[in-house]
């Protein structure tokens, strides 16, 4: 795997993890609590009477703190993994993901692991003949510490409960994956690029050397390689595709010296057990899919979840409709094309959306008619190739919008809010 591949799938591993913070708090108390008693000891501080107290005093302050700190570890957890199975249940199972990523917990946990750790060794380090004024300041002072980061933690997880508020985080990340995927029609125009001339009988499918989820491409050092060997490839899987071992990824249009294409190819591919939010615009906007069909089911009946849904969306999509597609084509530095990717289109990931809020909506009045207020407003501040797109969702949603109970004021009402839509078109 490329070097540079392999940092980011480990530096992403351990930024999502909770063992790596905690373990690390763990270790700094540890450390901690000798270099303080070697402080302590030395006598560097003995000439503050604020720092004087006596090994009895001491005891009694360390295991207060240690005890406490043990009490607020094990609540934090227990919240974290409550918070956990909430978010299965009410959001779906792959919500977790924006949980993960989460940094109030890891923290809160460090801080309190690293209070409750440092106090407990600080405890076995007092003796009778050694003052250990400081080892007792600094044990009150990351207990503090610990008692403002608990109050915050808590503070995050009553915000963090709130569908609506996981519904704006997911939004948000959908805005910014699209802002990165998608370039403005007045930003500088793209290099034109020069293709390399083919190389007769070099062509040599890439296939793939594992199975499991395509998270993202180091498409960086993929050019790099391409260059070094005077070859270009075209990959043939978009980051999200489930990519099955000897399946055809890519295709490398010039052989240059290499022969052991697969092994260059797949090495700067970054493959995973599940889908991830990480160069993968088609999972946010399935998150948010996701949480609409799940407040549809039966089961659940919650229109109004559902409706946020749509209303995040449309936010989404309004940064997406006035974008344009990037190139497919990354250049070298002389600006011949090396590598090809797949391109999202923009009616994919809006048919994406739609369509399957659409058929589940289906004879509800209350998330068909908030669609069509989302369509309307997209088409508002849409670039004006995207208005026949919205206006043939919005048609679809209002041939299927009303129950079977209608009443002809629902048909009124709804042909109402079609036209605000359709206009001419209607």
């Amino acid at each position: 795997m490329g070097r540079l591949n392999r940092l980011t799938r480990v530096f992403h591993a351990l930024r999502r993890s909770f063992w790596v913070l905690p373990m690390t708090g763990c270790i700094l108390g540890v450390a901690l609590a000798f270099l303080v008693r070697f402080v302590d000891v030395a006598g560097f501080v003995s000439s503050y009477d604020l720092l004087m107290v006596d090994a009895d005093a001491a005891r009694d302050m360390l295991g207060t703190v240690a005890g406490g700190t043990a009490t607020m570890m094990t609540l934090t957890y227990t919240l974290t993994l409550l918070i956990f199975t909430l978010a299965a249940g009410q959001l779906g199972p792959r919500l977790l993901d924006s949980f993960y990523d989460n940094r109030v917990n890891q923290i809160t946990i460090t801080v309190i692991g690293t209070s409750f750790v440092f106090a407990l060794v600080s405890l076995w380090l007092v003796r009778e003949e050694r003052n250990a004024g400081l080892a007792t300041a600094l044990a009150t002072f990351l207990s503090i510490v610990s008692v403002m980061v608990l109050i915050y933690f808590v503070h995050d997880v009553s915000q963090r409960v709130l569908v609506d508020n996981e519904i704006a985080r997911t939004a948000r990340r959908l805005r910014v994956a699209i802002e990165a995927a998608f370039r403005l029609p007045d930003a500088e125009p793209q290099r034109e690029a020069v293709l390399p001339a083919p190389d007769a009988g070099s062509r040599q499918v890439v296939h793939a050397c594992d199975t499991g989820y395509l998270r993202s491409i180091d498409i960086e050092e993929l050019v790099g390689d391409m260059v070094r060997h005077d070859a270009a490839v075209e990959i043939l899987v978009p980051p999200g595709e489930y990519v099955i071992g000897r399946m055809p990824v890519a295709l490398v249009r010039r052989g240059g010296s290499v022969t052991d294409w697969e092994k260059v190819v797949n090495d700067r591919f970054s493959l995973g057990r599940s889908r991830s939010s990480e160069g993968d615009i088609l999972f946010s906007v399935n998150l948010l899919v996701e949480i609409a069909l799940r407040a549809l089911s039966p089961g659940v009946n919650d229109s109004y979840t559902a409706v946020c849904a749509v209303d995040h969306l449309s936010g989404a999509f309004a940064e997406l409709l006035r974008r344009q597609p990037s190139s497919p084509l990354y250049l070298d530095d002389d600006g011949t094309a090396r590598v090809t990717a797949t391109v999202l289109a923009v009616e994919e990931i809006v048919d994406t959306a739609f369509h399957a809020i659409r058929r589940n909506a289906a004879g509800n009045m209350l998330v068909s008619c908030a669609m069509i207020d989302a369509i309307r407003r997209l088409i508002e501040v849409s670039d004006k190739a995207h208005i026949p797109l919205l206006r043939h969702h919005a048609d679809l949603v209002g041939r299927h919008a009303l129950p079977e109970t209608a009443t002809e004021a629902d048909r009124g009402y709804l042909d109402t809010r079609l036209l605000t839509v359709m206009g001419d078109a209607a």
